[in-house]
């Protein structure tokens, strides 16, 4: 589902005024196996360890994430 379509099902059910059905919608947008990690952060950076290469993702319509080579 693409962000037009969900901030249009927000709106609808903020007229109606549902903020339950609003959180809970919020919720089942949130993908909770998907957890973004800084690279930016050097305290955890051990001298013997090798800098990973970047891992670039992308996100279908339908929500679904992809590794790109």
């Amino acid at each position: 589902m693409d962000q037009v379509s969900q901030e249009e099902i927000i709106s609808l059910l903020a007229k109606c005024g549902r903020p339950d059905l609003i959180a809970d919608f919020k919720e089942l947008l949130q993908d909770h196996d998907f957890e973004v990690v800084s690279s930016d952060s050097s305290e955890d950076y051990d001298e013997n360890e090798t800098e990973a290469e970047d891992i670039k993702i992308t996100c279908s319509k339908k929500g679904f994430y992809s590794i790109i080579d």
